[in-house]
């Protein structure tokens, strides 16, 4: 079977995701243009990842550039997921970015976690800077409501208690989560 590779150029649906109660989420893009979509699996560092690249690239690209002009208005992302089934769905083993100059979008590779390190990305998408803003603002919603941080460790919280590195991983700390 033939890889598939998916380029969108002009996206029209773009959202970081997660699902599940916290400790147990999954987390996933959705990509797509048009009436075709992807769900692109990731881990919650992965995703973080991501979100650290494009906003140091973008702040790259503003000090290189200057800061010309007004402010770009951050788009709001959808929160309502497509209701036609992805055309693909599929786990990302790696991610690049990159800056297309010629547009001014910043451009996100994906790579399938099981594919040969030198084959094309399988999802390649670009966005304007406002859009990635957007995304990396969503990333890091997404990502809060997830479990607390330990006070003394920063290792996530469980509600049935945590075993802090901090405490020799003696004892548990129950630490009441709000």
């Amino acid at each position: 079977m033939a890889e598939e590779h998916f380029i969108f150029e002009d996206i029209t649906e773009l959202n970081a995701v997660a699902e599940g109660t916290p400790g147990k989420r999954t987390f996933y893009l959705v990509v797509g243009q048009g009436s075709a979509w992807v769900k692109a699996w990731l881990g919650k560092e992965q995703m973080l990842a991501l979100s650290t690249a494009v906003q140091q690239l973008l702040a790259s690209l503003a000090e290189s550039q200057g800061s010309a002009g007004a402010p770009e208005t951050v788009p709001e992302l959808s929160t309502i997921a497509p209701l036609r089934s992805p055309e693909a769905e599929f786990h990302i083993g790696r991610l690049a970015i990159g800056h297309d100059a010629k547009r001014d979008f910043v451009v996100v590779m994906a790579h399938r976690l099981e594919v040969d390190e030198n084959a094309p990305p399988t999802l390649q998408f670009g966005g304007s800077k406002a859009l990635m803003r957007a995304l990396c603002q969503r990333i890091a919603t997404v990502s809060a409501a997830g479990r607390q941080p330990c006070p003394l460790c920063g290792g996530p919280l469980d509600p049935e208690g945590h075993v802090c590195p901090k405490s020799n991983g003696h004892s548990k700390t129950d630490v009441e989560l709000r």
